[in-house]
């Protein structure tokens, strides 16, 4: 089966860019490669399937993270898909908080343990029945319009500003 160059554009740009920010199993992320070959996905240079459950741990209390990811295992996935909530996590423009229920690291962690790999969406929009879509209410006070998920500079900087703190945070256990 042979994959369209418009099918694999689709592939290296949009489930590519989901598929990125892997967290690997026992093993240091860094020693890790994920790429898209011409029929599949490649972990190290191997054909993987990723099956994957859908877990939103800021929806779940901490004490049932590592239960949850046990179940996940135990049906036979591989993976396990999770929301970064921008407004969860950085409530406060400019202060951001990964302590506790929203330890973010420590859910990754968890997962690894259980041998899953893990699928961060970090939005910076998350469709999930989530209040203004993950998006932080304190976007909307400055002054002047700033247009919700558009190329508007009033929503790209903080936008650009939180994908790098998301980097800060979770980069070292991320496959490429």
């Amino acid at each position: 089966m042979t994959i369209s160059f418009q099918r694999r554009r689709l592939l290296q740009g949009g489930a590519a860019a989901a598929l990125l920010p892997l967290t690997g199993t026992i093993h240091a992320a860094a020693s890790h490669r994920f790429a898209v070959g011409e029929q599949d996905f490649l972990l190290d240079g191997k054909p993987i399937q990723i099956r994957c459950g859908e877990m939103h741990f800021a929806r779940v209390p901490r004490e049932y993270w590592a239960h949850r990811l046990k179940t996940i295992k135990a049906m036979g996935l591989n993976a396990v898909c999770a929301y970064l909530f921008w407004n969860y996590h950085e409530w406060r423009e400019g202060r951001n908080d990964w302590a506790a229920q929203r330890d973010a690291a420590e859910f990754c962690r968890l997962a690894q343990q259980e041998g899953l790999w893990v699928i961060l969406r970090p939005g910076p929009y998350a469709c999930a029945e989530w209040e203004m879509g993950g998006l932080p209410w304190w976007l909307l006070k400055h002054d002047g319009d700033a247009f919700l998920r558009t190329r508007d500079e009033a929503y790209l900087a903080p936008a650009r500003r939180w994908l790098k703190e998301v980097g800060r945070v979770l980069g070292p256990q991320q496959v490429t």
